[in-house]
């Protein structure tokens, strides 16, 4: 099976120099391959203010990060992130129920937990080494699109530091981008003229197996990826009149779908052992709502420290556009604004400058780059494919890294084109590097307001929780208030997202309630949580409960109503541990042998 070209082409092709094979070439390969990620890390380091934080601090402790930190503690605690009985109390959490299925970012948060389980430094480095893979495969990636060797490290450096990396991927630790690279380049490929090009070479069987492992880590990620082999395929075949793109391109996509296939089996058998959990449907409308905009890529980074860019931001601010949701944060950073430019030219131009066309890579990535936009923006083939297919694919924004990597290979193949010349080239990446890095390290911006907030929020629910592991029995139940819904945990009063994982994150040897995911998990919590106060207390000590524990923040009256309610006709309800955004309840005392079995 083979998805595309043969090697990098000559001078003259793509305007990419030959590269000799000299001690001089294979020690500046080296040398690459070693400072990217170094390069990377330092810049990171910079860009988050690494000397005044600790890293054994989340990055980001809100919303949906909650989630993938407790999944990730799930995958140190219990060897996988599949089964947690320390969460959903009295009968457990079956996480595959819902089905975040990333087991190849997993698989990187595992190796990591065998140096350390403490789970926010274990997800940052995790975070940072998928960084320096990203940097690694887009590198790799690019050179089979014939961009040179000093190209290819350079944009495979702006490509993992884009600004999607800090922006969705430290909240959504399931969408990091180390992969993409793979199915971007096999559908640029895939779309290329084969009457051009050679269609045996070395690096296929790499690129088919990236493109793969897509399939068994983000639904979305491995979606889109088969969207453009797709496309690519399809595109290459019409071109060329030739049917060998279409049979590459079936055989990648019947194994990508395979994989995901393979990677999503295992909630199917919990569903059909458990059932279904409510909340995970989507509305068709939701594709319109987290839609791509094309303002929104090439718009500047919020909070940018160049005036004019400032100017812009307080402007569209103030223009009150509708649907601005996760979309609003879609940015490909300048040099990749300028790349999506080009190409969106280039594509128009083609009409025109056919034989250029023929000639040069940038035509395929032009045509690829149109056919990831028109998915993913609002009103687009992904709005059709909600409404007439299925709706489960709703933020279609995420296709960004995509048409982000497509960008940053054209400005790549035009810098080599436009400086033959090795010390030119190396002076223009310079110049590019210092002004992309410096554009899209502003993304940390806002993470590093959180940083102290947070910092502080951590070591204080360490100790609350550390004193009341103190004051219960190991393995002992705590029931948490209020009651949330999950997964659609939409936050109540001053409490937000997913806001009951955070005990769980600072605790050792206690059980929690939430979240009720399963059927039975919420016919339970409902049955409940529907009691007097009094019968509450009652029956959770029954099921086995040592302790309740009232979330503050999640009442408008700062909790003081419930915790009154829970105190008052019953005996046991005494204060074990309190905080100013907790108060916990010990329920032993109600007389149930056992309470904390």
């Amino acid at each position: 099976m083979t998805l595309g070209a043969g090697p990098a082409p000559a001078a003259g092709a793509a305007g990419v120099a030959v590269p000799s094979a000299g001690p001089r070439a294979r020690a500046i390969r080296v040398a690459l391959i070693i400072s990217q990620p170094i390069v990377i890390l330092v810049v990171t380091w910079l860009a988050l203010h690494g000397w005044s934080r600790t890293f054994r601090a989340p990055l980001v402790y809100s919303g949906d990060a909650l989630f993938y930190l407790a999944q990730s503690k799930t995958t140190i605690e219990q060897g996988w992130w599949w089964w947690n009985p320390s969460l959903a109390a009295p009968l457990g959490y079956h996480a595959l129920a819902f089905p975040q299925n990333s087991n190849v970012d997993q698989a990187l948060v595992w190796i990591a937990s065998l140096f350390t389980h403490d789970v926010a430094l274990v997800v940052n480095v995790t975070w940072l080494a998928m960084l320096m893979i990203s940097g690694a495969t887009a590198a790799w990636c690019l050179s089979r699109l014939g961009v040179s060797r000093l190209g290819a490290w350079g944009s495979g450096i702006l490509f993992a530091l884009s600004p999607y990396a800090f922006y969705r991927n430290l909240t959504h630790f399931n969408l990091a981008t180390y992969l993409i690279p793979f199915a971007a380049t096999a559908s640029v490929l895939l779309s290329a003229d084969p009457n051009r090009v050679r269609w045996r070479w070395a690096g296929s069987g790499a690129l088919f197996a990236g493109t793969v492992l897509l399939g068994f880590n983000n639904t979305y990620y491995a979606f889109f990826a088969a969207y453009l082999v797709a496309c690519g395929a399809l595109i290459g075949a019409i071109r060329a009149r030739d049917g060998r793109p279409l049979l590459a391109g079936a055989t990648c996509l019947a194994a990508l779908m395979l994989a995901t296939l393979l990677n999503l089996l295992p909630s199917v058998l919990v569903w059909h052992q458990h059932g279904r959990p409510e909340g995970l449907t989507h509305r068709v409308g939701d594709a319109e709502l987290y839609g791509l905009k094309l303002r929104q890529l090439i718009s500047p980074l919020p909070d940018h420290w160049f005036p004019p860019f400032r100017v812009w931001n307080d402007k569209e601010e103030a223009a009150g556009f509708p649907a601005e949701t996760e979309n609003g944060i879609s940015r490909l950073g300048l040099i990749g604004s300028i790349g999506l430019v080009g190409l969106l030219i280039r594509l128009l131009a083609r009409r025109g400058s056919n034989r250029l066309h023929q000639t040069e890579r940038t035509g395929d990535l032009a045509g690829m780059t149109m056919a990831a936009v028109l998915l993913g923006t609002i009103g687009g083939i992904g709005s059709l494919f909600s409404l007439l297919v299925a709706p489960d694919i709703r933020a279609y924004n995420r296709i960004t890294p995509f048409i982000a990597f497509f960008a940053l290979a054209a400005v790549a193949l035009w810098i080599d084109r436009a400086t033959p010349r090795r010390r030119t080239r190396s002076i223009v990446w310079a110049a590019v590097l210092t002004v992309g890095l410096l554009d899209e390290v502003v993304a940390a911006t806002f993470f590093n307001r959180l940083a102290s907030p947070v910092a502080a929020e951590v070591r204080r629910l360490n100790v609350f929780v550390s004193g009341l592991e103190q004051r219960l029995p190991r393995g002992a139940r705590v029931f948490q208030l209020p009651v949330r819904p999950y997964p659609l945990d939409g936050g109540v009063a001053a409490m937000g997202t997913y806001e009951h994982f955070k005990p769980y994150l600072a605790s050792h040897t206690l059980r929690w309630s939430y979240p009720a995911l399963t059927p039975a998990q919420v016919r339970w919590e409902h049955r409940v949580s529907a009691l007097p106060p009094g019968e509450f207390v009652r029956a959770l000590a029954r099921d086995g409960f040592s302790a309740i524990l009232v979330d503050r923040r999640g009442y408008d009256d700062h909790g003081d109503g419930a915790v009154q309610a829970l105190r008052s006709g019953t005996s046991a309800p005494g204060i074990i541990a309190q905080n100013s955004d907790y108060v916990a309840l010990d329920v032993r005392g109600e007389g149930v042998p056992g309470g904390a079995r």
